[in-house]
């Protein structure tokens, strides 16, 4: 059983990680290390509203106020305050319905250090659960996959909710669809 995962054995899993969360997701457009978190990923943002969701891989802080990461996998933000509060219900609710199977705990409210407030799902395990780097490896590539299952929905656009949702990465010019679409096997 692992205790605990000091920072270079993190940063290796990342680096282990990062080439399925490309062929499956997408290339990372972010990447944050603090006390509370280290983590990679990628975020969707709309003209007007900015951020409006974001999923992110990696090793938190969660549940405790301080000591070591304590949980490892993967999260969907999505923000519920700024402009336009009913697209943004309908992306929270299009997101909860979808992912309801994936999560691992119960939705979290979350806030980000420039105001933004919104839902957490996530799909999270302790680190002390896992055995070895492998395990934690494939809990990884799970989450991973589960995510990907939500792309075939995206591209169909329902009730044009993603009109307008592009990739938050220069250019800043990719539609949320047409990136999705590049993952989806048919």
């Amino acid at each position: 059983m692992i205790s605990k995962l000091d920072r270079d054995q993190i940063r290796e899993i990342c680096r282990i990680i990062k080439p399925y969360f490309a062929q499956r997701l997408g290339e990372y457009t972010h990447k944050r290390i603090t006390d509370e978190w280290y983590f990679h990923g990628m975020a969707f943002v709309k003209e007007g509203m900015f951020y409006v969701s974001g999923i992110n891989i990696g090793f938190f802080r969660e549940f405790v106020r301080e000591g070591d990461y304590t949980h490892l996998g993967m999260n969907v933000l999505i923000t519920r305050n700024g402009e336009n509060p009913q697209l943004r219900t309908r992306i929270y609710k299009f997101f909860r319905d979808r992912i309801l199977s994936w999560i691992t705990h119960e939705e979290m409210a979350y806030r980000s250090e420039r105001g933004g407030e919104g839902a957490k799902f996530i799909h999270y395990k302790r680190i002390d659960e896992f055995e070895n780097e492998e395990e934690i490896i494939e809990f990884l590539k799970d989450a991973i996959n589960g995510i990907s299952r939500v792309f075939p929905a995206i591209v169909e656009n329902p009730g044009n909710v993603f009109d307008g949702v592009l990739r938050a990465q220069a250019p800043w010019d990719t539609p949320i669809i047409e990136h999705c679409k590049k993952f989806v096997v048919i």
